[in-house]
């Protein structure tokens, strides 16, 4: 979270704002170990359990391999570089509540897009390859500069442009998350709660 905020106050000294995203996520903890001199007893007790799994390597000598997997909650903290942050044009507040449309661009692999993000591997097959063809769209590389196509000839490492976009839709201002490829396939839509998403500024005296 360190690394990301110093970027974050980095962008906001090179440019004029910082934005930070922050959201919750689960992970999963694995573990194995080795027990000895494990009673039936509690043998029993540790295969009852739900996130462990018990096998005896020695019964005569009671001992036992137990693997564990525990799921836990954490925040995760991102910097978005300020050229890759999209928002609703001349939009007057400081501040994003309330703002119609807000989000970020992306520009990652098509395994990544299936791996990680869990889009529908059909729909992201049919994805047209990000080209990078135009010195504006090469300023706005995340990783700040030149992107290349991955000349393995694998199409799942074949570069990918699209956006995640927070949006106010319907009659209701419901907040939707929408993923979509630029006049392309929308690749998830589902409603939340908030924006992950805060922009901040650095004061001078």
């Amino acid at each position: 979270g360190y690394l990301e905020l110093q970027a974050a106050i980095k962008c906001a000294e090179l440019g004029r704002y910082a934005v930070l995203k922050c959201w919750p996520e689960k992970s999963k903890r694995r573990r194995t170990r080795v027990l000895y001199d494990v009673a039936p007893e509690a043998y029993a007790a540790l295969a009852a359990k739900a996130d462990v799994t018990a096998e005896y390597v020695d019964v005569e000598r009671g001992t036992v391999r137990v693997r564990e997997e525990r799921s836990r909650n954490v925040t995760r903290i991102a910097n978005v570089l300020p050229e890759n942050f999209v928002f609703t044009k001349n939009w007057p507040a400081p501040y994003l509540d309330g703002i119609p449309c807000c989000g970020e661009r992306h520009i990652t692999t098509r395994g990544q897009m299936v791996d990680e993000w869990g889009f529908d591997l059909a729909t992201v097959e049919t994805l047209t390859k990000y080209g990078g063809s135009n010195t504006t769209e090469l300023a706005r590389n995340p990783q700040g500069s030149s992107v290349q196509q991955p000349a393995s000839g694998e199409a799942s490492s074949d570069l990918i442009e699209w956006f995640e976009l927070y949006c106010v839709m319907g009659y209701g201002g419901e907040l939707t998350r929408v993923c979509m490829v630029p006049n392309g396939a929308i690749l998830e839509q589902e409603e939340v709660d908030e924006r992950p998403y805060a922009v901040g500024v650095i004061l001078l005296n």
